[in-house]
């Protein structure tokens, strides 16, 4: 026995022992993910018993109320239990009370709660308008029916411009459902291609109308005003109610604008131009609004209670004012007027984005309060100006019977009673579906050959699916926003659906890996398995790429379904990253017999690591794929880069931020910041060359040590003293910016060796330059050097081990690593050594890059 192995073991055991019973003690979220998951895999499915959630539990509200009202009265129902979500149980004690008296077989469970954890992971049944939280996982055996709310004027999901960043929760819940109700064709499609269902979901759209339009015909007036003047709402039952409606604004659905004086002032306003003895204004404000300020919304006796259904109160309105709110969609099948009262058009289009113009709307619009007032007082003839736009429009969002969409849709999930139900199948266009895992969005060369080989994808034959982590630097999220939008990104939020021990096993699993039997044995299978599936429900993947290849979750998150085909990528001499940089690397060695393909990113990448992996994995599985190129993006970078003037100094202008500009100045010759001279300054594109009589070098990668900028900085220094008019420019971040720029200044070329970090468009830099210098020890199929030929400049590249994948005939000058050599490269751009009259076809070099791709993974 290895009594030294053993004893580590053991220390290692508490270690993680201890660390997993803190983090589950510390953290309300860690017990309450770990709580569910126990009735998740425990408890047994409650056949006869319905879930129903509405904005998070706001109230008996929207779609879900509707269901509720066609299943409740129905006599072969009577054995169901009906379970509503409510968040404060205590502001709806009289709709508790008054439910209580009328039904036998409802409860009521406040949201987030213990009973509410137990009764989503074991009701048969679960309706909801919105979503369920990021921890909810859809059992088998369950079904999930998703009302949605609204049919949308502003753009929604990954519609939005920073859509990617935020839509995955909402997308997920609809790669769970079941059924997806939708009020129109428009709106199925909103669901196929916002939402992402299109060519992955497995579930099925069904287009009836939606179920909460019947509330608006099926509701006793004298109910609901015994309802609001219960709610605390002064309401005259012999005046015409005009309601304001508007959606919610601000910076996010979570953040929203909670300002009162707009609605204040509306009031205010209406009240003193229109004939009070005739009309009551009313306002609803949006639900996510009114859950934030709902005490201090008590003191106004016109403020509709978000506990009140948003079409019960339609069902009473006489004029409908709203703004970009889906809620007068819903209002057009009532027949009656609707005004728009919009005072922020521009900006509001333009940071979300609209399905239709204020042209298209169903009313007049204004940002005038008088206008509005005159329009009431002359509704009549204001409507009839409207009223054929309004029809047009109502024919198309509200054309179905209403009154018994709710009884139709429940027949058809309930009894099985599909005759004359419009179903859509998401997958009718049946493609390949590709999963591709990339994992941490880092700025670097891996992020952008995915970004690269995504713009590549023939997506006429292939659903792609990209998963990245959730992530706060803007660096990261910019380049998840990169992903072509023909893509469907997952942005994974760091959760797991576990038990405490499940936890352990998998800390103890993340780090040591799977390197022999005991820790294969340790292995949380059940834990891959449950995230696999709560991140896409019942989705299946014919392919399966993990091109990270650094990640011990991610790679192992691929396995988790086993009928696919599973590649992954190797980007680097991995054996040479294993030894000079990550050691745990051999973690993921270790993984490589469960894949069916190792993919390379040359042929002679492929060479080394079939030679040095052999071990781990048979020659037939290695493969290759040279890296895509955007060259598109190299050569319009080029020209679009700005150059600074200034006295007789040229630099060239980083240009940062959109509401405020910043703007940093890069040398292109020697210079102290003080010789910038605001005020005389002249700007031109940086697709002209600046002749100034510098010889300007330089290079791009990760400040690192494979990356070998140090000697690179030795060599520059020895050329420097030789040549007074030579800079060096290196672009990228990395862990050895801080000794990197200490080297240069103890070697006084701190005006002349130019650290720029990351530039969001380093090509215009580039096309400023004269030669660039790849210096590395090791490399995959470095991009760097492919974008450089296609500005065209000389190349000076050092004899790492792969390097034969990036040459071509007569196209650049190859160096040792040492700084002597690198040293004699330099000297050998100005001696005229290096070529500079090579040919190069960037088209070419990418239609073999995507069929080698290709070949690659969905290769026999």
């Amino acid at each position: 026995m290895d009594l030294n192995n053993t004893k580590w073991k053991i220390k290692k055991t508490f270690e993680l022992l201890s660390k997993g019973t803190k983090s589950y003690f510390k953290s309300s979220t860690e017990r309450r993910n770990n709580k569910y998951y126990r009735y998740w895999r425990h408890k047994s499915l409650k056949e006869n018993t319905i879930l129903y959630e509405s904005f998070y539990g706001r109230g008996m509200l929207c779609g879900p109320l509707a269901l509720f009202n066609a299943i409740i009265d129905d006599p072969e129902y009577a054995g169901y239990k009906h379970i509503w979500v409510l968040d404060e149980p205590d502001d709806h004690k009289e709709l508790i009370e008054r439910c209580k008296k009328k039904y036998r077989n409802i409860s009521f469970v406040k949201f987030g709660s213990k009973q509410y954890i137990k009764y989503l992971a074991s009701a048969k049944y679960l309706i909801n308008n919105v979503s369920f939280y990021g921890y909810f996982v859809k059992r088998p055996g369950q079904v999930y029916i998703n009302t949605w709310h609204g049919i949308p004027l502003k753009h929604l999901c990954h519609d939005e411009p920073t859509g990617p960043l935020n839509a995955f929760n909402m997308t997920r819940n609809f790669l769970h459902a079941d059924y997806v109700l939708s009020a129109n064709p428009f709106l199925t499609e909103i669901y196929l291609d916002a939402f992402k269902m299109r060519g992955l979901a497995t579930g099925k759209i069904i287009e009836e109308g939606y179920p909460r339009l019947d509330t608006l015909v099926n509701t006793n007036k004298e109910d609901i005003y015994d309802e609001l003047r219960r709610s605390g709402v002064e309401v005259d039952p012999n005046k015409k109610i005009i309601l304001y409606a508007p959606t919610w604004r601000g910076s996010s659905y979570g953040k929203p604008d909670l300002s009162v004086e707009g609605f204040e002032e509306l009031k205010r306003k209406l009240d003193e131009s229109i004939d009070t003895e005739k009309y009551q204004v009313l306002v609803k404000v949006h639900q996510v609004v009114y859950s934030l300020i709902k005490d201090q919304l008590a003191e106004y006796n016109y403020i509709v209670p978000a506990t009140m259904d948003a079409n019960v109160i339609l069902g009473i309105t006489d004029i409908l004012i709203s703004d970009y709110s889906s809620i007068y969609f819903d209002y057009l099948a009532t027949g009656r007027p609707v005004l728009f009262y919009i005072t922020d058009a521009e900006s509001y289009t333009e940071n979300r984005g609209m399905y239709f113009g204020l042209e298209s709307l169903p009313g007049p619009y204004t940002d005038s309060l008088d206008t509005l007032g005159e329009w009431v007082n002359n509704i009549d003839d204001v409507f009839e100006q409207n009223k054929e736009k309004y029809n047009e429009i109502k024919d198309w969002c509200c054309n179905y019977s209403i009154g018994s969409i709710s009884k139709k849709i429940v027949n058809a999930i309930f009894k099985n009673k599909w005759d004359n139900v419009n179903v859509i199948d998401p997958c009718a266009e049946k493609k390949q579906k590709v999963l591709i895992s990339k994992g941490p969005m880092l700025v670097n060369g891996i992020g952008t050959a995915m970004l690269n080989v995504l713009k590549q994808f023939d997506y006429s034959k292939y659903d792609v699916t990209v998963i990245v982590d959730d992530t706060k630097d803007a660096a990261q999220c910019g380049k998840i926003l990169e992903i072509d939008p023909r893509a469907r990104v997952v942005v994974r939020q760091k959760m797991y659906i576990k038990t405490v021990l499940g936890g352990m096993r998998n800390m103890f699993y993340m780090q040591c890996g799977p390197k022999n039997a005991f820790f294969r044995k340790i292995f949380p299978k059940k834990v891959y398995e449950t995230e696999f599936r709560r991140l896409y429900g019942d989705s299946k993947f014919d392919y399966i790429v993990d091109y990270e290849g650094y990640n011990i979750f991610y790679a192992s998150l691929c396995l988790a379904q086993p009928d696919a085909r599973h590649c992954i990528w190797m980007h680097n001499d991995m054996m040479s990253e294993y030894e000079v940089r990550f050691k745990w690397l051999k973690k993921i060695f270790a993984l490589y017999p469960q894949f069916d393909r190792l993919v390379s990113c040359s042929r002679q990448i492929m060479e080394v690591n079939r030679e040095k992996l052999s071990a781990f994995a048979p020659a037939e599985k290695f493969y290759f794929s040279k890296n895509s190129i955007d060259f598109e993006k190299v050569l319009s970078g080029k020209e679009d880069g700005r150059i600074v003037k200034t006295g007789d100094k040229y630099f060239y202008a980083v240009i940062s931020g959109t509401t405020s500009v910043n703007m940093r100045l890069i040398p292109l010759q020697p210079a102290d910041k003080t010789e910038i001279e605001t005020g005389s300054m002249s700007v031109t594109s940086s697709a002209d060359k600046v002749d100034n009589g510098y010889i300007k070098f330089v290079s791009i990668g990760r400040l690192s040590p494979e990356k070998n900028q140090e000697e690179l900085i030795n060599a520059f220094s020895r050329f420097a003293e030789e040549h007074s008019n030579a800079m060096l420019y290196i672009l990228g971040e990395g862990p050895l910016k801080a000794a990197l720029q200490r080297q240069i200044d103890s070697l006084g070329l701190s005006d002349r060796i130019i650290l720029t970090g990351n530039l969001s468009n380093p090509f215009g830099l580039l096309s400023q330059c004269d030669c660039f210098v790849l210096p590395s020890i090791h490399e995959g199929q470095p991009l760097v050097i492919f974008e450089a030929r296609a500005i065209h400049l000389p190349i000076i590249v050092s004899d790492f081990s792969s390097v034969g994948g990036s040459l071509i005939e007569n196209g650049q000058y190859i160096v040792h690593t040492d700084a002597d050599s690198i040293y004699d490269g330099l000297n050998a751009f100005v001696e005229g050594r290096i070529p500079s009259d090579y040919k190069f076809d960037h088209l070419q070099y990418n239609r073999e890059a995507y069929a080698e791709f290709e070949n690659a993974v969905f290769g026999d």
